[in-house]
Formats: structure tokens, sequence, C-alpha cells
């Protein structure tokens, strides 16, 4: 793992609401699991959970998510990184803060503030609460500031929608197991 980016510890260090602490969410993909069970030699249950997505929460998804949103009774639900209170659990505050996991964090929180838009540009998709939309901060220079290219921020999206798309069994298999954990505790 990695140093921790100096643009996201300053993000924490401000005491405000962060990309690890405003969602209460952190949407994972199979090889984000694998990854980190890897590294953590633990079982995906250690750090996942299922969580449930309303059709309200679901408005600003592609077409590509909506349509391979695992349903689970009726329900939708994402595979995502559980929480300690309403922070990511793997978000380490104090002296260095930022995120334990470093360069093998999840590809989202990699992406992050950044998304892949219908033209195939990259944009920002954060909300307000970001300091790089705070201050106004152009894409080019954000890219530098968090050390990575256009081409990686497109890898990184890319590999989130094939995992939507091509492992949604997998998903629902997972998702199914987290959901059986929680109905036997």
């Amino acid at each position: 793992m990695s140093e921790i980016n100096p643009v996201c510890s300053k993000c924490i260090s401000t005491g405000k609401v962060t990309c690890c602490s405003c969602k209460p969410w952190i949407p994972l993909t199979i090889e984000d699991v694998r990854r980190i069970s890897r590294i953590l030699k633990c079982d995906f249950k250690e750090f996942c959970v299922a969580e449930e997505r309303r059709k309200e929460d679901t408005i600003c998804f592609d077409e590509w998510r909506l349509t391979n949103l695992p349903v689970i009774n009726g329900r939708f639900y994402m595979i995502c990184m559980k929480k300690a209170g309403n922070c990511c659990i793997f978000l380490k505050k104090g002296v260095s803060n930022g995120c334990m996991l470093g360069s093998e964090r999840a590809f989202i929180c990699k992406l992050y503030p950044l998304w892949v838009d219908a033209e195939n540009k990259v944009v920002y998709e954060a909300d307000d609460f970001c300091l790089f939309i705070k201050d106004k901060v152009p894409i080019r220079k954000a890219l530098r500031m968090l050390g990575e290219t256009e081409e990686s921020i497109k890898n990184y999206f890319l590999s989130i929608k094939q995992d939507w798309i091509e492992n949604n069994a997998l998903h629902r298999k997972m998702l199914t197991t987290l959901l059986q954990e929680v109905d036997e505790k």
C-alpha cells in the first residue's frame, strides 16, 4: 500500500464532510472485494455489507447501472464497504489522515470525484462539499493533484462498468450471502 494522497489528507483534516463520510455507501466491484480480501487476508464478510438502494437513490445512475442493479426479494442491493459510524471503515483520522488501503483502495474511491460521461469525457461527479468543486479546480489540475490521468480515470470507470455488466450473478450470490449473515444475527 502506498502513501496517502496529500489532497485526500487535506480534505479529511478539515473535519467536514468528505467523500469517505458523505454517502451511506461505497460500492465495490468483485475485483475490489478480491483484492482487499487478499491484502487483508480475510473473508469479504469482514468489510462488505449489502446496502439496499431505494428507487430515488438510483435516479442519477447510468442506464448500465440501473439495468444491472441486483434485485433480491424485490429490492435493489449493492455490495458496499462497511462503515464505522458514517465513515468508511478504512478511513484513518489522526496524524496521517486518509485511506488505510492507500493505492489498493476501491476503484470508485480512485475515480471520485470524477466520472466518465456518455461522450467518454472525464467530468466532475462530486457533490458540492468536494474541495475541488468548491475551489473551482480545473479537471486537468485535479488529475495532476490526485496523481491520475484521464486514461487512468477512464480505466477505473471501465472496470466498474464491466463489473456491473459481467458479474451480476456473482454480485447477487455475494449479496445473498451477506443478507443471510444479517438474518442469522
